[in-house]
């Protein structure tokens, strides 16, 4: 823990040393806390941290049509891959997104996810995998930003997963600050397991640079299919012009190391 804490703070030492004058804009081009208040625009089909879906209101902050490579690794060399493509206008967006782990028997899954401004709130739906995603932003055009996150899959079986969020986001030009939540429970025979996760986050965007750190901390969960994952701190660093290309590279993100890289166009 410490060494990553050591490596996390000299990397925002760093960069705010570069003194950028300009805006990095009130979207995030890397993932920040679990992406329920403020989801960041590269990634929001495929990937999430947290026991929901990043908030698929998201796609409304979209400005462009854009394309996105993913491939993320674990210590034991298991590995995967995903796409994703998508477009918006500020105001309505959609995405479509394709994943694969690289491990026996794992077939890879598509996603779709498309959202809208309603007045002042942005709602959105993600579909994928059997998994259904309903998503909504409150103030999402202003500074002080509230989502919501509520997700069902039926596993068969008499086996219901369900998860629900919430958070809150304070979004300026140079500056992304997160505290999102989420629970999820396995409802079966055996009775309901249910574990929680709260992630306080931060994001520093520049000019080219943008830089985010991260807590999970992780409460209850005695069974093995809702049980929690170590506590853990984890990064994200991106760099690019966010009209033009990015390339966003985590550490124990979705997996040990995981490598975005976006074109928009």
């Amino acid at each position: 823990m410490v060494p990553k804490l050591k490596l996390a703070f000299t990397l925002i030492v760093a960069l705010w040393s570069l003194k950028s004058q300009a805006a990095g804009g009130k979207s995030n081009l890397v993932a920040v806390s679990q992406g329920i208040s403020s989801p960041a625009i590269t990634t929001m089909v495929n990937y999430s941290n947290g026991f929901t879906k990043e908030n698929p209101a998201g796609v409304v902050y979209r400005n462009a049509s854009l394309a996105s490579l993913e491939f993320d690794i674990n210590n034991d060399n298991i590995h995967g891959f995903g796409s994703e493509v998508g477009t918006g206008n500020g105001n309505f967006g959609l995405s479509l997104g394709y994943y694969k782990d690289q491990c026996e028997g794992c077939n890879g899954s598509i996603a779709a996810a498309l959202g809208a401004n309603i007045s002042d709130i942005g709602i959105g739906l993600r579909i994928g995998d059997g998994i259904y995603s309903l998503g909504a932003i409150f103030f999402g055009q202003g500074e002080h930003r509230l989502g919501l996150m509520t997700e069902i899959q039926n596993l068969g079986h008499g086996n219901k997963f369900s998860a629900y969020g919430l958070g809150y986001s304070f979004v300026n030009d140079l500056l992304t600050l997160s505290l999102d939540a989420s629970s999820r429970s396995y409802d079966d025979s055996g009775g309901d397991d249910k574990a929680t996760v709260v992630t306080p986050g931060v994001a520093l965007k520049f000019d080219t640079y943008s830089f985010s750190l991260n807590y999970d901390a992780y409460t209850g969960g005695s069974g093995t299919d809702a049980g929690p994952d170590p506590n853990a701190l984890w990064f994200g660093f991106g760099i690019g012009a966010s009209d033009v290309w990015h390339v966003a590279l985590y550490k124990d993100f979705v997996s040990q190391w995981t490598l975005v890289g976006t074109l928009f166009f």
